[in-house]
């Protein structure tokens, strides 16, 4: 029997896409796994432990699994527990890890020493975030035992960037699980979106999502008549939401685009089964979680061209091959709004690539 320490913390006690990916990756693993005892590592801030199964022994950790705190001191937690395999969901292994210890990382992108500034809610704090991830990224990837890719995208960057690298390196996509959609569990004004005709966009709203490209394009597709009625609802962590509200009012967009914030797991699904469409015209992508989703609940996709998506959404998905191009947005926007036949046509080929 081995001894497996598992890293969740990237459950927080909001739900984002990463914490959604730890939390269905760890119940199928120890659901799966009769032989092997498990440690998961989660935040100190959540009430209960992320699993109850009785294989696993919760540990609460008081800081983040990306902090510089867990660069210098998170391998003598580690030691106290005798682990024989670790496994960070992170790109990130602690410094001085016990070279006997097994040791797993996910990498989902390199945005932060390739595109630093469109990583992070201000262009010094991606300075910062650079400077630390070109250490941490390059002994994360010479320590590990064995390194995971969200993506083909993400393992060919892995070689651009490392070529040297000599660990095994695979490549796992993201899966999606079904949930709870009874509209009982939905707060009144998300259940009140079913009876109105709006666009979502699902991110954290830092600048590699380009939501001001969606908004920008929404702007546009409202100068005619046929689409008054029509709004922008916007989900997620907002760490720009306060420059996204400068870019609606100077845009005379007034209730027109709606911040939901974070919402539920089954509040997401029934906000992507009526939207008309889900925007995602990231300027770069690792994956990009809510296209797949979006695809599972029935939800046409207008994406960008660029990094994991085309991968990721095969012919499923509307696309943008200029992501910049605020007139090659709007005009997809008019063209999925104004034709039915092309969203059923997206919707079909989305339900075939969720169950691939």
């Amino acid at each position: 029997m081995a001894v497996i320490g598992f890293d969740a913390r990237t459950i927080r006690t909001v739900t984002t896409g990463m914490g959604r990916v730890a939390r269905c990756l760890l119940d199928a693993i120890v659901s799966l796994d009769t032989d092997n005892q498990y440690v998961v590592f989660q935040r100190s801030e959540l009430n209960e432990p992320v699993s109850h199964h009785r294989a696993v022994r919760t540990v609460r950790v008081s800081y983040d699994i990306a902090s510089l705190r867990n660069q210098f001191f998170f391998s003598r937690v580690l030691d106290k527990y005798k682990l024989d395999v670790y496994h960070s969901l992170n790109a990130f292994l602690p410094y001085w890890i016990d070279l006997s210890l097994k040791a797993v990382i996910t990498i989902h992108d390199f945005n932060w020493i390739q595109r630093p500034t469109l990583s992070a809610p201000q262009p010094w704090i991606g300075h910062v975030n650079g400077l630390y991830g070109k250490f941490a990224h390059y002994y994360s990837v010479t320590a590990a035992d064995h390194i995971v890719c969200i993506s083909n995208q993400t393992k060919r960057d892995l070689h651009t960037l490392y070529p040297s690298v000599r660990s095994p390196v695979t490549t796992i996509h993201h899966g999606h699980r079904e949930v709870d959609t009874d509209t009982h569990s939905i707060r009144p004004d998300i259940r009140a979106f079913r009876d109105r005709k709006y666009i979502l966009s699902v991110g954290n709203g830092r600048p590699y999502k380009n939501p001001e490209g969606t908004i920008k394009a929404f702007s546009r597709l409202r100068r005619t008549r046929t689409t008054q009625d029509i709004v922008l609802v916007m989900v997620g962590r907002g760490d720009t939401n306060a420059t996204l509200n400068r870019l609606v009012e100077s845009k005379n967009l007034g209730d027109a685009v709606i911040f939901l914030g974070m919402v539920s797991d089954s509040e997401l699904q029934f906000l992507m089964t009526h939207a008309l469409f889900l925007s995602f015209p990231s300027r770069w992508e690792g994956f990009g979680l809510p296209v797949l989703e979006a695809f599972a609940a029935g939800c046409p996709v207008v994406a960008s061209h660029v990094g994991s998506l085309p991968e990721v959404c095969g012919d499923a998905a509307f696309f943008i091959y200029d992501p910049e191009s605020i007139e090659e947005i709007a005009l997809a926007f008019e063209l999925v709004v104004h034709d039915a036949t092309l969203r059923e046509q997206l919707r079909t080929r989305g339900d075939r690539k969720s169950v691939v």
